[in-house]
Parts: structure tokens; C-alpha cells; sequence
């Protein structure tokens, strides 16, 4: 089992461009895509137990499903990812004002325009900056700091645990 942490990027059209654009993270990261709201669900449906999801990056146009809605049922399987909506270049403006309210409410967390260089340092900065607080309130940590072994959980073991 792979025990990397998922990123799912959901796109009709860019699904593939998307997946290019986040190789970088593919050391650290499961990277999967789907190109369907549909599909996403049974990407995150399918995930071994113990396989977390931390980033879901979809387009702003989804084939079967407002985005919104979809981030509202993804939220159901796994409350704890980041969302991001990447928009292709030509639907960035269209779309942001019809989807403003959403990142003002928490829908999700970063409406950013999809990458267009070879090096979108915006754009990673943003995603390593939610990656970064995926980890630091959700991921078990990869190297523990402490850890306090006892035979008993009496009350100087259970102290010194707290």
C-alpha cells in the first residue's frame, strides 16, 4: 500500500497538463486525477483505509457538477483536505466572481489561476503553503519529537504524557 498522502487534481480537459504541473510533489504525494466530479468521488471512495487525501485541485468548470457542490460532497468522505480551484486562464475572470462568495465562506481555500510557465512560483508558493497547513493540523508526524513508553497508565505516566 502506498502510504503517501493523495493529491487529486480534477479536470475534463487539463487533467493531464495538471498532473505534469505537479510532479514536483510526486515524491511526497500519491498523485491521482479524474476528470469528472463523478469520477473524483470514486477516486476518493476507492482510497485504502490509512491513505490519506490532502489537496483536492479541481478546475473551475467541472462536466457534471458546480465545483461547489462537488467540495461539498468530497467534504463528506474527507472534511479535512485542502481545496483549491485552478482556473484555466481563459474562465479565471469569468468565473471568479461567481465563486468569490465561496472562498469568503470557507467552501474552499485558494482560488488560483492555473499555472501557465514552466516555473508558476505563485501558484506552488500557494499550494506548498496548504500543503504545509494540511500537514501541520492533520498528517501523523513522519519523525515523533517524543515518545513516552510505560508499562502501566498510572497517574505519573499519565502526567508526564500530558
Amino acid at each position: 500500500m502506498d502510504d503517501r498522502p493523495v493529491i487529486l487534481l480534477v479536470s475534463e480537459e487539463n487533467a493531464d497538463y495538471l498532473l505534469d504541473e505537479f510532479g514536483r510533489y510526486a515524491r511526497d504525494y500519491d498523485l491521482r486525477t479524474a476528470h469528472s466530479a463523478a469520477e473524483s468521488g470514486q477516486v476518493v471512495k476507492s482510497l485504502p483505509s490509512g491513505q490519506q487525501l490532502a489537496l483536492v485541485v479541481t478546475e473551475s468548470v467541472l462536466p457534471d457538477m458546480d465545483v461547489l457542490e462537488t467540495f461539498h460532497h468530497l467534504r463528506k468522505y474527507v472534511p479535512t483536505c485542502r481545496r483549491v480551484i485552478a482556473a484555466h486562464w481563459s474562465r479565471f475572470r469569468q468565473d471568479a466572481e461567481r465563486l468569490r462568495s465561496g472562498l469568503a465562506k470557507g467552501k474552499y481555500d485558494a482560488y488560483l489561476l492555473m499555472p501557465r510557465g514552466q516555473r508558476d512560483e505563485e501558484f506552488h508558493t500557494a499550494i506548498c503553503e496548504l500543503l504545509s497547513d494540511w500537514n501541520q493540523t492533520v498528517a501523523p508526524p513522519v519523525v515523533e519529537a517524543l515518545r513516552v513508553v510505560s508499562p502501566t497508565s498510572d497517574g505519573l505516566t499519565l502526567a508526564i504524557r500530558d
